[in-house]
């Protein structure tokens, strides 16, 4: 919930509250440092190993 993950979703038209995926990248310093809310997992490794 730190992150805004927690909120309302839909799925086959049911409307119900639960965690939205997403992807973090956070810097030693503790600052967000990038954001990824959608995601292709067969290239999502590649894109965040890039953004480090």
């Amino acid at each position: 919930m730190a992150y805004g993950v927690w909120g309302k979703k839909t799925f086959m038209g049911r409307r119900y509250e639960g965690t939205h995926r997403g992807t973090f990248l956070i810097g030693p310093d503790g600052v967000i440092r990038q954001i990824w809310t959608t995601v292709k997992p067969a290239e999502h490794a590649e894109e965040v190993l890039a953004a480090i």
